[in-house]
């Protein structure tokens, strides 16, 4: 969230493409996307405000923007490169060089492990099962250089502290990992409303929805909670940085109450995500912030981009995680990317992936423990050991 905002069209006689794109000042996002229409042979473009706008005197509309191109990807090009030239800008930070991985994320594990520890996925998110990771990772000689905790590791999304029963020691997990040369990352949902009170949310309808990063006590909760996450001052859990996750769940339509009148759509993922990208970088500047906005106006709160989940019955991972990875390189050119692990839907295609993921950015590990759907041999995991190796070696040149 959000996506490019640009629609690319082929033009007739070899007239080459021509796009049209929304463009809107800084501050000034207040739309939950840009559609377009063919409406009886003409062409309609919309960014439905829903009635948040409010104006004294002067107000300026999102702006339509036309570039041309010589393909959809010139296209896309111009329109990035709008957005840099007006207002728009890269965080300016270099990134530390363990964020260029290789990673592991314990989503998929937790989805096996589950079993082995009689619970769900949910409640595999848990210190126990992580050291079962933890100590995995260490039996195939894999050297990520952060491990990602993932859902749902919180006690309740909304305050985002850890659950004292799945963790009961958050820190001396970090340390621990810490001495074995891995960072920790965790994973952030966005917009949940659990365990937040009615007076620091985005109300719809009357029903508390979603934190509001327009609340100044929201704002003062997450800037607290981010720093006793990442410090690492006695009273802090040491951890180094955030996966965030379901940005596109923002509250949307009408009938929407944010303590800031007129924060909308967009704008209120922006605020979001600078809310949690500042707080993070004052309690640890190296730390890591990955996050899912394709397009210029977010290039200043995330380190990071992930290409995000694949449905593994399209059989064409290597294509469509290539197309995401270069939206990304087009309109975030500076981010590093997460290339997730969307496979493991069979030992062909995962080993495929395995060995393709270095090309595209940050490779990302996903799962360590044999399904019936994929087995994955000591020679296949010695082939990611080399290919990990591989990797590293070119990323350690851009650091000599």
């Amino acid at each position: 969230m959000p996506p490019p905002l640009c629609f690319p069209f082929h033009t007739e006689e070899d007239c080459g493409w021509f796009g049209i794109g929304l463009t809107a000042e800084n501050g000034s996002y207040h739309f939950d996307g840009f559609s377009y229409r063919n409406m009886k042979g003409r062409a309609r473009f919309s960014a439905d405000l829903y009635g948040g706008a409010q104006a004294g005197g002067e107000w300026r509309s999102p702006g339509i923007l036309g570039c041309p191109g010589t393909d959809e990807w010139a296209v896309l090009c111009a329109y990035a490169a709008w957005h840099y030239q007006n207002g728009c800008h890269p965080t300016g930070r270099t990134p530390a060089r363990w964020w260029y991985g290789p990673l592991f994320c314990g989503w998929g594990e937790q989805a096996i492990l589950k079993w082995k520890y009689h619970t769900d996925i949910y409640g595999a998110a848990s210190e126990t099962v992580y050291n079962d990771m933890s100590e995995h990772l260490d039996r195939l000689g894999l050297r990520p250089t952060a491990i990602i905790i993932d859902d749902k590791w919180q006690k309740e999304y909304g305050t985002f502290l850890p659950d004292p029963e799945k963790w009961p020691n958050l820190r001396s997990f970090a340390d621990r990992e810490h001495a074995k040369g891995r960072r920790v990352l965790l994973w952030y949902r966005c917009w949940s409303p659990e365990g937040l009170p009615a007076d620091e949310c985005i109300v719809k309808d009357g029903v508390p929805a979603a934190g509001d990063p327009t609340n100044p006590r929201y704002i003062e909760r997450v800037k607290n909670t981010v720093h006793t996450l990442l410090s690492d001052d006695a009273d802090g859990f040491g951890c180094d940085g955030f996966k965030i996750d379901f940005a596109d769940w923002v509250p949307t339509g009408e009938g929407l109450v944010t303590y800031e009148p007129g924060v909308y759509g967009i704008e209120l993922v922006k605020r979001l995500l600078r809310l949690i990208y500042d707080a993070a970088k004052a309690a640890k500047p190296d730390a890591l912030v990955s996050a899912s906005g394709c397009h210029p106006y977010f290039a200043d709160v995330m380190d990071m981009a992930r290409l995000h989940d694949y449905d593994a019955r399209q059989r064409c991972v290597k294509s469509s995680m290539s197309f995401r990875a270069r939206l990304y390189r087009t309109m975030l050119p500076e981010a590093l990317i997460d290339t997730d692990f969307p496979a493991f839907s069979g030992r062909d295609e995962s080993v495929r992936y395995l060995r393709f993921a270095p090309k595209l950015g940050v490779p990302d590990l996903y799962r360590l423990s044999n399904t019936d759907e994929c087995v994955l041999t000591d020679g296949d995991w010695e082939e990611v050991r080399a290919v990990w190796d591989g990797y590293e070696q070119e990323i350690r040149s851009k650091f000599d």
